[in-house]
């Protein structure tokens, strides 16, 4: 409430006398219609991307029809040997991870693909994390020492309710220096009703045949 709108504000930190070291940290929290924030680096580099599991091609999507399976694909770029690092990517309110270490999925019903039985599967350096956290609103993974590198991974979410989604950045940060930070774009994510071949105009139907006399 005490910040200025269109001028420079300026903060100003004042300590007692004495020959103490002052230390200080100045945080600034702002809220942002989340398609409007953007990806920042300050030693960590985050991008996340969505792709249909079925497309061997990786294409890129900003929506999919409930019951797609769809794949998230984050990419952590680290630019020094780093300590305690935890990743924290949310996921889009509609959809829920399919948990690769349960024989099947509480909210699918179905047992996941051997290929996702891996949660490290279809990517590369994650070996330095510890087990991911699939957890209703996100997916978690941390690492005690992560040297400097690029490090990709996969996992699976199932589309399960119609809408569209503000979804959070996803952010990396180490643990004891949350100055040391990255995240990707926020972004907005639709998902469709499910298809209907009985209804699709794009679906092919066949006429029967009139019945002879």
């Amino acid at each position: 409430a005490d910040m200025l709108r269109g001028s420079v504000n300026k903060l100003a930190i004042t300590r007692s006398a004495g020959t103490g070291t002052l230390y200080y940290t100045a945080h600034l929290n702002a809220y942002l219609p989340v398609e409007q924030v953007k990806a920042l680096a300050h030693g960590i580099t985050v991008t996340r991307t969505y792709s249909l599991a079925t497309d061997k091609t990786n294409a890129s999507i900003t929506q999919a029809h409930v019951g797609d399976n769809i794949r998230v694909h984050l990419n952590l770029v680290v630019a020094n040997d780093l300590q305690y690092v935890v990743l924290d990517d949310p996921i889009p309110a509609g959809t829920e991870s399919i948990n690769p270490n349960l024989a099947t999925s509480s909210g699918v019903g179905t047992q996941p693909q051997l290929n996702y039985a891996d949660p490290f599967f279809g990517g590369w350096g994650w070996w330095w994390f510890g087990d991911a956290q699939f957890r209703d609103e996100k997916t978690v993974l941390s690492a005690e020492y992560l040297p400097a590198g690029t490090y990709e991974y996969t996992y699976i979410v199932r589309a399960g309710l119609a809408g569209t989604y503000h979804v959070i950045p996803t952010t990396a940060q180490e643990f004891y220096f949350p100055e040391v930070y990255g995240r990707s774009d926020g972004q907005l994510f639709t998902l469709l009703p499910a298809t209907d071949a009985a209804n699709d105009p794009t679906v092919p139907t066949s006429t029967p045949a009139p019945k002879s006399s």
